[in-house]
């Protein structure tokens, strides 16, 4: 199901894995504790999104990602996405006026399971 992935980030923390995949036109996360147990795959966001990702899981296992999305080309967005335990968070955090707004994201989770995101701008 996942052949043919164009950008893949795993990450391990506190037992739990989570794969984040890149497939066509959308994000999708796959979580899990091990290889042998079931695999969960959740689209996360959808349309030209995707780009200069980072993922990260805080205390719970829970995924934290931030991303750029190319939806409005001229106009690209930094973007963070947190899985809250039952469903996904999707929000914009700068809208950019350049195509080459918010690349190289990185995203870290604090002790109180805050994200912090840095990013290079234009």
């Amino acid at each position: 199901m996942l052949s043919g992935d164009v950008e893949r980030a795993r990450v391990r923390a506190t037992g739990a894995l989570a794969t984040l995949c890149l497939l066509g036109w959308g994000w999708f996360v796959a979580t899990g504790t091990s290889a042998a147990e079931t695999w969960y795959i959740y689209t996360v966001d959808s349309a030209n999104v995707g780009y200069y990702s980072s993922l990260t899981l805080d205390s719970y296992g829970h995924p934290h990602i931030s991303y750029q999305d190319q939806t409005i080309p001229a106009a690209s967005a930094l973007k963070y996405a947190a899985w809250t335990g039952t469903s996904w968070t999707v929000q914009t955090v700068h809208q950019g006026t350049c195509a080459s707004h918010a690349v190289d994201t990185s995203i870290a989770v604090d002790g109180s399971d805050h994200a912090h995101i840095s990013y290079k701008y234009g």
